[in-house]
């Protein structure tokens, strides 16, 4: 029962001594762009992974297989395709695969895309992920300075993970968008507002937008209540559940009109939108 009680009383002081080393250095990464498109005529393109913390770190770099669920969440793959899905990591070369990088600094990580003539028609993503190596070893020496048996000795490695899609659009390729469903929840109390809605995603691409929440009072004006940007539905997912919270509950009208729009990146008009009368 001792043991068990130096063990842990030892591991304990460990961790403390270890959050208290890391306190006041800031560790983050940036990657620009967030989003990668390439194409039969665009076969190159590149990231820049920048060191916007306070200490040096080095970052493996690596494409994941990642697939999103109707919520919109990422769940790494690790099994079997699902019908439809098709990644991008076995025809995107990429380079370097680790990098260093002093405070500040940056590094470019430029891919190619090698498509073999046989490829099939459609669209293939994976993930560019950067994970941050952070090492960190400890030996709990016993009484005296030398080493007990019973104390214990602690290797800690944490990762800090972030990825960027890579999509690769083979061929004649197109989408479609409907919303459905939308609802208000006005929320009990001083919970705020919310509204509920799911879109619907058709054809043989990701489709990638903002969505902006309206409501058109009774003379016609009309004032955004909530919006919610870079949403995506990615192949081969045909639905995705939206919920935004809204702002200003109290200035909710009781008349009028609600409605939700989805526009995509780089376009004039909404792709699709759908509306309820306000009660």
């Amino acid at each position: 029962m001792k043991s068990v009680v130096r063990i842990l009383g030892c591991l304990l002081a460990f961790l403390f001594c270890l959050c208290s080393f890391g306190a006041g250095k800031s560790m983050a990464v940036t990657i620009f762009p967030t989003r990668v498109i390439m194409t039969d005529k665009d076969r190159t393109a590149q990231v820049e992974v920048v060191n916007s913390g306070t200490v040096t770190e080095s970052y493996e770099i690596k494409l994941e297989r990642k697939r999103m669920t109707e919520t919109g969440d990422f769940k790494v793959v690790t099994g079997e395709a699902l019908p439809g899905e098709q990644f991008a990591d076995e025809i995107v070369r990429y380079s370097p695969r680790r990098i260093t990088l002093a405070p500040g600094a940056g590094q470019t990580v430029r891919m190619m895309l090698k498509m073999p003539k046989e490829l099939a028609e459609g669209e293939y993503r994976s993930h560019l992920s950067v994970n941050r190596i952070m090492e960190a070893s400890s030996v709990l020496p016993g009484a005296g300075g030398e080493k007990d048996p019973k104390d214990i000795s602690i290797n800690l490695t944490a990762y800090a993970n972030i990825a960027v899609p890579v999509i690769v659009r083979h061929g004649k390729l197109s989408a479609q968008l409907k919303i459905s469903d939308l609802v208000l929840l006005t929320g009990a109390g001083k919970e705020p507002a919310i509204v509920e809605f799911t879109l619907h995603r058709s054809g043989t691409m990701s489709v990638f937008g903002d969505i902006a929440v309206t409501i058109v009072a009774e003379n016609g004006k009309t004032e955004q209540v909530a919006a919610a940007n870079g949403v995506a539905v990615y192949v081969p997912n045909a639905t995705r559940r939206v919920r935004i919270t809204l702002r200003g509950k109290d200035a909710l009208p009781k008349n009028g009109t609600l409605r939700a729009t989805f526009t995509e990146h780089g376009a004039d008009k909404p792709m699709a939108e759908t509306s309820i009368p306000m009660r």
